[in-house]
């Protein structure tokens, strides 16, 4: 993407904090409440859906228990929307950017971009749900927190769960995800991990220097933020997350053909040889959504003149797609 067309979007999409709430499973009601709105009275019986291309999504255990609660045996769109359990996350979307354009793409390959130029980025950062028992147990020094990286699109002013970087063509009614990553929840597994085998071998993970350049706390304080307020995010990370994108790429830009990469075509259009990402979110995230793998690239890959001669000579190279 060019820098300018980014600028474009965050001005006229205007999202900054924009609340978004996330329960697990929350992006199978959504996505049968998108396919209902396409039949008529915006309603199907659960046999029709069950028939359906999307039935498997009937599957997912909290549409399940919801399932199970109605009277009736036909659901509309409405009826998905405005289901909400008592307990949920709360989160707010923040937009940004990265990337730069260098005229010889491959040498930028850190910013792992596949076209030259930039991602718009989608963060998904903690709510006060989070924050204050985050701050009231560990007491990070700085403002970044001992799980974050700021050579990462992480953002600035609030702490950031996770984030996608998106490419973009509103023109071509295209947007390929580029990445899904977090770093906190990694950083904080990471850090317990040390923490854990520092007790094993008979010594006192207190005295590990996080606690002195990092926060302001103690191991009994981090395994109480570990377990009680950390822990339940690494359930629905990924998947509030790219429900996110979709909600974002439909209702604020109006993108209905959304492309993700096959874990073994990402790491080659980006020349990732080495620290590769987890193969799950390249593989099982999207097929739990219900995009289909094909060969036919997105348009903003296949027509960009650097990889027109890489995807000729590829015969294996593979994307997920969803039409919302």
């Amino acid at each position: 993407m060019e820098l300018n067309d980014i600028k474009m979007i965050r001005q006229c999409v205007g999202l900054d904090r924009k609340p978004f709430a996330y329960f697990k499973d929350r992006y199978a009601f959504w996505l049968i409440a998108q396919k209902l709105k396409q039949f008529e009275n915006d309603q199907l019986s659960m046999a029709e859906i069950k028939k359906s291309d999307f039935g498997f999504l009937l599957n997912k255990k909290e549409v399940k228990n919801f399932s199970a609660t109605l009277k009736g045996k036909v659901i509309s769109s409405n009826l998905l929307e405005n289901y909400w359990p008592t307990a949920y996350f709360d989160f707010e979307w923040e937009l940004g950017s990265w990337g730069e354009f260098i005229s010889r793409h491959r040498k930028d390959a850190w910013l792992q971009t596949s076209r030259p130029g930039f991602n718009l980025v989608l963060r998904l950062n903690f709510s006060l749900q989070h924050d204050i028992p985050y701050y009231n147990l560990l007491k990070p020094i700085e403002k970044i927190g001992p799980f974050g990286n700021d050579d990462h699109p992480i953002s600035k002013k609030r702490n950031t769960l996770a984030w996608a970087r998106l490419d973009i063509d509103l023109n071509k009614n295209e947007l390929l995800i580029e990445e899904i990553q977090t770093d906190w929840l990694r950083e904080a597994k990471t850090l317990l991990g040390i923490f854990q085998e520092m007790e094993q071998k008979k010594e006192d993970p207190n005295t590990h220097w996080a606690f002195n350049e990092e926060m302001q706390s103690d191991f009994k304080r981090f395994k109480r933020y570990f377990t009680q307020v950390l822990k339940p995010y690494y359930t629905i990370c990924y998947e509030a997350m790219l429900l996110s994108v979709l909600e974002f790429s439909l209702n604020e830009l109006g993108i209905t053909n959304i492309y993700m990469h096959h874990f073994d075509t990402g790491n080659k259009l980006k020349d990732l040889t080495y620290c590769k990402p987890p193969k799950s979110l390249y593989t099982k995230l999207p097929r739990s959504f219900g995009f289909t793998l094909t060969q036919e690239p997105p348009k903003i890959i296949a027509e960009y003149p650097y990889l027109k001669k890489m995807i000729r000579r590829s015969k294996d190279l593979r994307w997920y797609n969803l039409q919302l």
